[in-house]
């Protein structure tokens, strides 16, 4: 029964199969229907506990707040920090003939390229012309990936630990 209903969408779909190209809306309500069945089907053959996880999730949140805000805290402080010293690594080392060139106008974009850089996205769309900025670059990078590194072993002492007794709790 399970699997029909899993798949009743599909059904739908081959039964109007002219009319959806018609009538958007009719196959995003068709791809809700799939999704809802598919995380009943997870929940009935238990591979989600959510109301468990989510618990400890948010119990864990609470618990480490002062570790997240003072994450935050140094992540905004190398932003600051590695976005003027990219600032002004690209403008002391560029040449005259690179001034045209540069991808920055002020240092807000070169704040912007901070963060990401420190997070570890890195767009591609602002890149270091200069030896400088490359260095600065380099080391952003490396401390991004640091800063997020390092606390991720804490959360998940925590979680571990709090789901741990949450699971004794419940036996």
């Amino acid at each position: 029964m399970i699997d029909f209903l899993s798949v009743f969408p599909v059904y739908i779909e081959l039964f109007v199969a002219g009319k959806i190209l018609r009538m958007p809306s009719l196959g995003l309500w068709l791809g809700f229907v799939r999704i809802v069945y598919l995380l009943k089907l997870l929940k009935i053959s238990k591979l989600i506990e959510t109301p468990l996880i989510l618990r400890v999730l948010c119990y864990t949140l609470k618990s480490i707040l002062r570790e997240i805000c003072i994450l935050l805290m140094i992540l905004a402080f190398e932003t600051l920090f590695f976005g003027a010293l990219f600032f002004y690594g690209e403008l002391l080392g560029s040449q005259p003939s690179y001034t045209e060139e540069l991808h920055f106008n002020d240092i807000l974009v070169c704040f912007w390229w901070a963060l990401i850089t420190l997070t570890t996205v890195g767009y591609g769309d602002i890149i270091p012309l200069t030896t400088i900025g490359q260095v600065v670059a380099a080391l952003a990078a490396v401390f991004g990936m640091l800063t997020i590194i390092v606390p991720i072993p804490v959360f998940l002492v925590k979680f571990k630990s709090y789901y741990d007794i949450a699971i004794l709790n419940r036996s």
